[in-house]
């Protein structure tokens, strides 16, 4: 017998019931019970384990599982803590707080969303990663908003009552 022949494959009701009690897990860990989600999901990958081998399969062949999972993840893994290093490194810096106030001296509302899409789509390519551009580059857009409202506010020596107004409209 070969390998894939001695494995053991789980019935669709099997699978079913696995998957409604992961989501009741991941639900009643998050929203009832307010659990950090590392530690429901950890939760949770335990109880899916103790599942499967109560429905015969073997320890050796999970932990293999969960071996060629880890390792097809690995790359995305190490990208996304690169890009955590990259932006913390950014905004340590100041380059993100530069970035955004050279762009508010620099760009007018009506040519925000156009620039922000050319400078993304560059961003993208030579970088070789959304995810990079979207926490570096794709920061500023999110913040530039907001500070934009900010100095619109000051200009016009908007009240603090007008503000809040504003706030809870916009909510």
């Amino acid at each position: 017998m070969t390998k894939m022949e001695n494995k053991r494959i789980v019935r669709p009701w099997q699978a079913a019931w696995m998957l409604l009690v992961g989501i009741a897990v991941i639900i009643a860990g998050l929203l009832v019970m307010k659990l950090n989600n590392r530690i429901v999901l950890a939760l949770d990958g335990v109880i899916m384990c103790l599942m499967a081998w109560c429905f015969g399969i073997p320890y050796a062949e999970l932990q293999q599982g969960i071996k060629e999972t880890v390792s097809s993840m690995i790359v995305a893994i190490l990208i996304l803590l690169s890009v955590g290093v990259l932006v913390g490194v950014w905004m340590a810096s100041g380059t993100v707080p530069v970035m955004i106030y050279y762009g508010m001296k620099v760009l007018t509302p009506g040519l925000f969303l156009p620039v922000v899409c050319i400078l993304c789509t560059l961003m993208s390519t030579m970088a070789g990663t959304s995810w990079g551009t979207l926490a570096t580059v794709g920061v500023d857009p999110f913040l530039f908003r907001p500070i934009q409202q900010l100095h619109q506010f000051r200009r016009q020596r908007v009240t603090h009552e007008q503000v809040q107004l504003i706030r809870i409209t916009n909510s």
